[in-house]
């Protein structure tokens, strides 16, 4: 008798949230009972980890060459499984690869998707840019996509190694209303969108800013 296949949903999917997306997938012809249960996965992480199923380090010469490869299927199979993936409800999203400017309209779509299913955490890790990665330029992150999709959901954001614009004139930080910790790490920001956050958001705890050890908390 197949006693994991009797386990509550919940205990499935907390199971199911372990295994890299490659490995995911194929559970979904074990049986009917695992048919959909990958549809109830409520935190999505996207890394090179989870993505191809290995953690072996890459010889330092090879690495470049590696990242470059690996960068468009990375975005192919996150494209792939977002598409497929319909769900009412997400919790979590996590994104952590070598991606730039160049993959801007996919990671759009992507935050745009979680943002539109309540997702309360965000958390965009595009590694650093020392030479490894290509000369393109980092990740601009879209502030408008937020307040067209009123992010009030939205409690907690990590981003590093992109660049967060100035505001621009019809830009509102209500979206951002909920917000209780921010870290930018190793982020362009202005002056200006840091001083909006600050007034605006009132139940921010936590703020990190910078590319040193500069950090900034402000009392929720």
């Amino acid at each position: 008798m197949d006693r994991i296949s009797e386990l509550p949903d919940c205990v499935l999917t907390y199971i199911l949230s372990m295994l890299p997306i490659k490995d995911l997938l194929k559970t979904s012809v074990l049986s009917t009972r695992w048919w959909n249960l990958w549809l109830l996965r409520r935190d999505l992480n996207f890394d090179i980890v989870n993505m191809f199923g290995s953690n072996e380090k890459t010889p330092a010469k090879y690495e470049r060459v590696l990242i470059d490869l690996k960068r468009t299927e990375f975005v192919q199979r996150v494209n792939q499984f977002i598409q497929k993936f319909n769900t009412t409800k997400i919790d979590s999203l996590r994104v952590a690869y070598y991606l730039t400017t160049g993959q801007s309209s996919s990671i759009d779509r992507w935050i745009s998707f979680a943002i539109t299913r309540g997702v309360e955490r965000i958390d965009l890790r595009f590694k650093g840019y020392d030479g490894v990665t290509s000369a393109q330029e980092p990740y601009v992150f879209p502030l408008l996509i937020l307040s067209k999709s009123g992010a009030s959901t939205l409690k907690h954001m990590h981003m590093q190694s992109c660049i967060l614009p100035n505001p621009p004139a019809n830009f509102s930080a209500v979206p951002f209303r909920n917000l209780r910790s921010l870290v930018l790490d190793h982020v362009h920001v202005s002056q200006d969108l840091i001083t909006s956050l600050l007034s605006e958001c009132v139940l921010l705890e936590e703020l990190f800013a910078g590319f040193s050890s500069d950090a900034c908390r402000t009392d929720g």
